[in-house]
C-alpha cells in the first residue's frame, strides 16, 4: 500500500521564500508605516521583534501590553457550564478583540513594527500573519513552553484553554483576516522561517479547493495503541505505538503547499475562502466554515481494548458545549485479526461528524460529562479511522 505522510500541493504563481531576509526586503520595497505581524500566543514572539525591529530599524510595540489584566481575561472567557470539569469546557464565543482594555496606537513618524495575538486589531498598511502548525502548539503547552492568550510570559498555558478558547477564537480571527493577509508565515522552525505572499496563497487555495487533497497526517500514541500503521503504512514516530493517524481533522490539519521545503497551512484558510466550494452550497449553509467531517485511522492491532466513546447529543452538545452539533461515527474495518472468545482486533477508518476538540485524556477510569451521552465500547480491535 503506497501511502504518503506528508502531502504536497503546487503554489500557484509563487514560491515558498526561506529565510527572515525576505521578509526584510518586502518592508523595504513596499515602505509601509505601520507592519502588523498577527498570530498565536505559543510562537517565540521575543525571536520575532528580536530579528525584525533591529534589521528594519523600526519602533515595536508588543499588543500583548494592552490586554486586559490575566484575571479578567479569564473571567470574560470562562463559563459557568461544565465548571471545575478538568478536561472539556464550553467553548468561548466571542472576538479576539474582548480581551483588550484599550488598542495602541502606533507612532506617526517611521516604521513602527506591532506584533503579537490582535495585532491587525491596530491600523496598519501591511499585514503578515504569523503561525504555527496546531500540533506545534499543542507540544509547546503540553511541555510547560508555551502559555495562553493574555497569560503572562514564562506561565505554563493549559490544554483545555487551548482548545476550547484560544483555537476557536483564533481561528475565526484568522478567518476573517484571510482575504487581506500580505503574507502568511509558518514559524516551525524560527531559526528557519518559511513564508508566501498572500495572493500566491489565494490562488493556491482556490486551485485546491476544486481538486482532490489530503491534509498533512498527526500520529497521536495512545494507552490501546497499534502497530498497524507502522507495518502497513510506514508510519514513522518515536512513540510506542500508534492510536490515531488524524488524516482530516478540524481544527487540527494543515495543508502542505510548495516543495521541496513546503509552507504548512492551518485547513481553516481553506475554509474561509472557499467553504461553499468544498462543502457544497447545502452543506456550507448549515456548518459554515466548519468543516463537520473528520477521518482518521484508529489503530489497536497489536495493541489493547479501544476506549469507550461517549457522544453528547445534539441538544446537549448545544447547550453545554456551545457548538452546533454532535458526533456520528461510522467504521470501515481495514484489516481484522481474530482473536479468543468473542474479543477481535482491527485496523478500521473511522469516518465521522466533528464539532469539538478531541483532548488528551487524562489516566483513570473514563468518564463522561454528559448526562444524555450515547456510550458505547468497542470490542478489542486494531482500527483505523479514517
Amino acid at each position: 500500500m503506497t501511502y504518503d505522510p506528508e502531502p504536497r500541493y503546487p503554489l500557484v504563481g509563487g514560491e515558498v521564500q526561506a529565510g527572515w531576509e525576505p521578509l526584510v526586503a518586502d518592508v523595504a520595497r513596499r515602505r509601509p508605516r505601520v507592519l502588523a505581524i498577527d498570530g498565536p500566543a505559543a510562537l517565540p514572539w521575543e525571536r520575532i521583534e528580536a530579528s525584525l525591529g533591529s534589521a528594519l530599524r523600526a519602533r515595536t510595540l508588543d499588543v500583548r501590553g494592552a490586554m486586559a489584566p490575566w484575571g479578567e481575561i479569564q473571567r470574560r472567557t470562562t463559563s459557568a457550564e461544565l465548571s471545575g470539569d478538568p478536561v472539556f469546557a464550553r467553548t468561548f464565543e466571542g472576538p479576539l478583540s474582548d480581551l483588550f482594555e484599550e488598542l495602541p496606537s502606533p507612532a506617526t513618524e517611521g516604521l513602527t513594527l506591532v506584533f503579537g495575538p490582535g495585532s491587525a486589531l491596530v491600523g496598519h498598511d501591511l499585514l503578515w500573519y504569523a503561525d504555527l502548525p496546531k500540533r506545534v502548539a499543542l507540544d509547546a503547552v503540553q511541555r510547560g513552553e508555551a502559555g495562553n492568550i493574555g497569560q503572562p510570559p514564562g506561565e505554563p498555558g493549559s490544554e483545555q484553554r487551548l482548545l476550547f478558547v484560544d483555537w476557536p477564537m483564533l481561528d475565526r480571527h484568522k478567518q476573517e483576516l484571510a482575504g487581506r493577509l500580505d503574507r502568511y508565515i509558518n514559524l516551525s522552525d524560527p531559526d528557519a522561517p518559511r513564508s508566501v505572499e498572500g495572493d500566491v496563497l489565494r490562488r493556491s487555495l482556490a486551485e485546491l479547493a476544486v481538486r482532490p487533497f489530503r491534509t498533512r497526517p498527526t500520529f497521536l500514541p495512545g494507552p490501546w495503541g497499534g502497530q498497524w500503521l507502522r507495518r502497513v503504512l510506514g508510519v514513522d514516530t518515536d512513540a510506542p505505538n500508534v492510536a490515531w493517524s488524524y488524516e482530516l481533522i478540524t481544527p487540527e490539519s494543515g495543508l502542505l503547499l510548495g516543495d521541496p521545503e513546503p509552507v504548512e497551512v492551518g485547513f481553516e484558510l481553506l475554509m474561509a475562502e472557499h467553504a461553499m466550494v468544498v462543502l457544497g452550497d447545502e452543506v456550507a449553509e448549515r456548518f459554515g466554515q466548519s468543516f463537520p467531517i473528520r477521518f482518521d485511522y484508529l489503530d489497536t492491532l497489536g495493541g489493547g481494548h479501544l476506549s469507550i466513546q461517549c457522544h453528547p447529543s445534539e441538544t446537549y452538545m448545544r447547550e453545554t458545549f456551545g457548538l452546533p452539533y454532535t458526533q456520528h461515527e461510522t467504521y470501515y474495518v481495514r484489516s481484522p485479526r481474530p482473536a479468543r472468545r468473542s474479543s477481535w482486533a482491527s485496523a478500521a477508518t473511522r469516518i465521522s461528524t466533528r464539532s469539538k476538540p478531541t483532548p488528551s485524556w487524562p489516566s483513570g477510569p473514563a468518564r463522561s460529562s454528559s448526562p444524555s451521552a450515547t456510550c458505547r465500547r468497542t470490542p478489542r480491535s486494531s482500527t483505523v479511522s479514517t
